[in-house]
């Protein structure tokens, strides 16, 4: 199920605070250079491990031992024989636990800390505080591998991903996207960006926008001329009259759409399947459905076809068709290293109330031949096509009573 969402402010972005998280350290490093916070070494009173004569309990002679701070002598023990401090100890300089501010290696401002000997250790710089370095742009519905391919606010819907909000597998060659509830939080990334949900109470996904009938959004080319991404306006997705969701485009009223994966053969997926019967065809580790009528065979509704799409000619025939991205080297099963094709993108993908057709766009497969005897349908001609690059003919149908007036190419059911 597709869905469109209604409008939505987005947040903020994570980037004020990491800034503000660095400026704070930078304050704190910069007092303790300064000597703040620092302790300072109290006066010493001895030197451990150092012995004098003391009066216990009782009068007793004894003696007491300097304690391992050097800040003071312990208790007086009686009958314990005086030991005088060796001539060499070495005196102490910091009591165990102590910091210091220092300057090291390359003029660094950094800390040293006491050691049980009681001398200082070598002074250590911090590290450089982390850089988040600068913004990545947003670039919606562009390819990608990771999520730094994207931008700061995208990530990466990647050609390997599956169960992403339902959906069976991932685009072929990534697709950088947002989740959403609403439109404006796409046309926020993107101004024609769109929301679209595939299930009830589940949030959606951003797509780039694009339009129907014309080869380009102001100076950029459609869908970022990817091959395996379509225009799908938004009248043919959700079965609306053409021109319910139009805008004007200089001289010329045009269909808002949305740029949606389109995987055309295994080959647009590596090591996985091009599952071509959705609307969004996406790469699986499973093998489509059965495979059922191909390009050009009988049928009476989608299910009889692989592609999902069964074609209504006139004369009353009917023929398994399929969608396709029209000029993409890539379709109608067929990828674009084949050195022969039995179905090129050839026809205008019609419904109720609309046609849309040119390149970049959304069209439908029809199969090809030389003779009439290549199609497989009985009762059906082989006819030159009109699309530019097409060497052979397309099989049409034409009722007997109609085989001088010509037929429409018909639609999808």
């Amino acid at each position: 199920m597709l869905d469109r969402r209604g409008s939505r402010r987005i947040g903020s972005g994570p980037g004020r605070r990491r800034a503000g998280a660095w400026l704070a350290g930078s304050w704190a490093l910069l007092l303790f250079v300064l000597g703040w916070g620092c302790q300072q070494a109290e006066q010493r009173q001895c030197i451990s491990g150092e012995t004098r004569e003391c009066t216990g309990a009782g009068d007793c002679p004894g003696a007491q031992s300097c304690n391992a701070d050097g800040r003071s002598f312990g208790a007086c023990a009686c009958g314990v024989a005086i030991s005088p401090a060796p001539a060499d100890a070495p005196a102490r300089e910091c009591t165990l636990g102590d910091m210091q501010a220092c300057v090291g290696a390359g003029g660094c401002a950094g800390t040293r800390s006491c050691s049980t000997a009681g001398s200082f250790s070598e002074c250590i710089c911090p590290p450089p505080p982390v850089s988040p370095g600068p913004l990545r742009l947003d670039v919606l519905g562009a390819p990608c591998t990771t999520d730094t391919d994207c931008g700061s606010d995208l990530f990466c819907w990647t050609e390997s991903s599956q169960g992403l909000l339902g959906l069976p597998g991932g685009p072929a060659g990534g697709y950088c996207t947002a989740r959403c509830q609403q439109d404006p939080e796409c046309s926020a990334l993107e101004q024609f960006g769109g929301c679209v949900t595939f299930a009830m109470n589940t949030p959606g996904l951003c797509f780039a926008g694009c339009f129907s009938q014309v080869a380009a959004l102001g100076d950029d080319v459609k869908c970022r001329a990817r091959n395996d991404v379509g225009c799908w306006s938004y009248s043919e997705l959700f079965g609306l009259p053409q021109g319910t969701t139009s805008i004007q485009l200089g001289t010329q009223s045009v269909d808002r759409g949305v740029c949606f994966p389109k995987c055309d053969s295994d080959e647009d997926c590596p090591g996985r399947r091009c599952n071509r019967a959705y609307r969004v065809a996406l790469c699986t580790d499973q093998p489509p459905p059965a495979p059922a009528g191909a390009i050009g065979a009988p049928c009476t509704g989608p299910s009889d076809c692989t592609g999902s799409v069964c074609r209504a000619l006139e004369g009353g025939a009917n023929a398994c068709s399929a969608t396709c991205v029209v000029g993409s080297p890539s379709n109608c099963g067929f990828g674009a290293s084949a050195p022969e094709r039995d179905a090129a993108c050839v026809l205008p993908f019609e419904w109720e109330g609309g046609s849309n057709f040119g390149f970049g766009n959304i069209g439908l497969c029809a199969e090809l031949c030389t003779v009439n005897s290549d199609c497989t349908q009985p009762g059906f001609v082989c006819e030159p096509s009109t699309m530019a690059g097409i060497v052979h003919g397309i099989c049409n149908f034409h009722a007997p009573e109609q085989a001088d007036a010509g037929t429409s190419d018909g639609g999808a059911q």
